[in-house]
């Protein structure tokens, strides 16, 4: 199953759930819920920052909350 962070640059995807509750709680409270789409709009070099960019807002995350997005990819 693919992953916020193994999405690569520029691409979308449909959340399907979160693996951890308190990145869960960090984008409900912003409105991201399982169904919503999330872009990676930049990745730093080696195991960074993602950059994401969902209903409206610019997010970063680490890596490994990254890791605890489980997603749809969309072709």
């Amino acid at each position: 199953m693919a992953t916020l962070a193994s999405l690569k640059e520029k691409r979308s995807a449909r959340i399907l759930s979160f693996q951890d509750d308190r990145i869960a709680s960090k984008l409900l409270s912003m409105g991201i819920l399982p169904g919503s789409m999330i872009q990676v709009v930049r990745k730093l070099p080696g195991r960074g920052a993602i950059y994401l960019k969902a209903n409206g807002y610019g997010i970063a995350l680490r890596n490994h909350e990254a890791a605890s997005v489980l997603l749809e990819e969309q072709s």
